[in-house]
């Protein structure tokens, strides 16, 4: 019976609560609550239009700044690659312009963009992992240098990449990589000549998946992390085909390609903030470094050493070693 008349009288207390706030709100209260709402709604009409400006004008300042970057690049580089030969390995999710912005920059350093590759995802899934282990059996009699005993699948698609770009154009090579309904390659521009250094395009950041605690949870980490170990490898792997290799990317998230190179301390040079005029005019200069022997990080991410990598022209390679022509014995008589 007291908890009964203990609900009454809450529900009493609640009631009568609720008739003296309409009471004082339709009374005494009514004008100073209107003016209060009243000044609240305009002040955040006001702030909305000050934060409105502030955009606009960022956004002006910003595309004044990508302008003059624009405009001063073909100075800045001109002369940087020297007529270096470049091929494009690009990785999956990258976006069009962003090719065609780094395109526009190596042509700018006097570089030529010698080839185009896709890699496809069947390059890193899991579920390929088979098929690739048994595909790199057949790419080892193709390979200039045969494979080590210890050489991973990856490491051994990465040579059968880089050799397709810095040492020769093999169809049959070619052939085993795009086979139908398995390709691990697409070839966008086949060379127009042997490449001297080459850059790998990796995608715009993409935001890390929230944990929920699925199952599937493990089986994503293991597929990032065999994704990973292969564009690593992969970018290595190029370094030691070509005379220098570049990875431009994104390194906003720790899952970032770039952010992955770096955190492993890789050796490759890298450039961060892929799709920003600064880095697509950063990249000559990079790979005109990395052609010289000097590995760097650069970009405005934390992880960068420097914004803008130092002004350098490209070193031509060095001419094959010519035989040496024996010397012919003097004739008799002739006193020499």
């Amino acid at each position: 019976m007291i908890d009964f008349r203990y609900h009454v009288v809450s529900l009493v207390s609640v009631f009568l609560a609720l008739a003296v706030g309409i009471i004082l709100g339709a009374g005494p209260l009514q004008q100073p609550i209107g003016d209060s709402l009243t000044g609240q709604v305009e002040k955040l009409r006001e702030t909305r239009n000050t934060l409105q400006k502030e955009l606009d004008s960022t956004r002006i300042e910003v595309n004044d700044r990508n302008d003059f970057i624009a405009a001063a690049a073909p100075q800045l580089l001109a002369g940087t690659l020297g007529e270096q030969g470049i091929a494009l390995v690009t990785l999956p999710g990258v976006q069009v312009d962003d090719v065609t912005s780094i395109r526009e920059t190596i042509t700018q350093a006097g570089g030529i963009v010698t080839a185009e590759i896709s890699l496809t995802p069947n390059w890193t899934e899991l579920a390929k992992t088979q098929y690739r282990s048994t595909l790199v059996g057949q790419l080892g009699t193709y390979l200039s240098q045969p494979p080590g005993a210890s050489d991973v699948p990856e490491q051994i698609l990465a040579q059968a990449l880089g050799q397709l770009l810095t040492e020769k154009w093999d169809e049959t090579l070619v052939s085993i990589l795009t086979t139908a309904g398995d390709e691990l390659i697409s070839v966008k521009a086949a060379p127009t000549q042997m490449a001297r250094a080459t850059v790998i395009v990796a995608p715009r950041s993409q935001a890390p998946a929230a944990a929920d605690g699925k199952a599937g949870d493990a089986e994503s980490q293991a597929a990032l992390d065999s994704r990973d170990a292969a564009y690593t490898m992969l970018a290595q792997t190029l370094s030691l085909k070509a005379g220098g290799t570049v990875v431009i990317g994104a390194a906003l998230n720790d899952g970032d390609l770039v952010s992955v190179l770096r955190a492993k301390a890789a050796g490759v040079s890298t450039v961060d903030g892929i799709g920003k005029m600064p880095s697509a005019v950063s990249l000559p200069l990079a790979l005109a470094n990395s052609i010289n022997g000097t590995i760097g990080a650069w970009g405005f991410a934390d992880s960068a050493q420097s914004p803008l990598p130092p002004k350098v022209v490209a070193q031509a390679p060095a001419p094959p070693p010519q035989p040496e022509t024996p010397e012919e014995p003097a004739p008799e008589g002739s006193g020499g």
